[in-house]
């Protein structure tokens, strides 16, 4: 049970992702990234149910393709593994969109498609 995202692209794809994370900082919302995924691949990124789940999720590949959305924070460019609210000077303000997982959905995947 789990969350994955498939890259159905034909470039390396990079993902960032927002979960519910009680204790976080100021707002109990924690955010990681980047799993890079080549293309035709998958990873996981959040393990367990996710039936229920929201979370907000960024992408990009190396041939300038981005999944956006309007839920901005700043994300390094290098690995992290922050608190929403985190950010630092070699970051960028990106938009991330919205998943609410159905709750008939205990494994769900994001596809990744240009």
């Amino acid at each position: 049970m789990a969350l994955y995202v498939h890259n159905g692209t034909a470039a390396t794809a990079y993902v960032a992702l927002a979960y519910h994370s009680p204790g976080c900082e100021g707002d109990n919302w924690a955010k990681k990234g980047w799993w890079a995924i080549g293309p035709g691949g998958r990873a996981t990124v959040r393990g367990g149910a996710s039936n229920g789940a929201k979370y907000f999720w960024f992408a990009e590949n190396d041939q300038g393709l981005q999944w956006a959305g309007p839920f901005t924070t700043q994300l390094p460019n290098r690995a992290f593994d922050w608190c929403w609210r985190t950010g630092s000077t070699d970051s960028r303000i990106l938009g991330l969109r919205m998943l609410i997982v159905p709750t008939t959905s205990f494994n769900h995947s994001i596809v990744l498609q240009q």
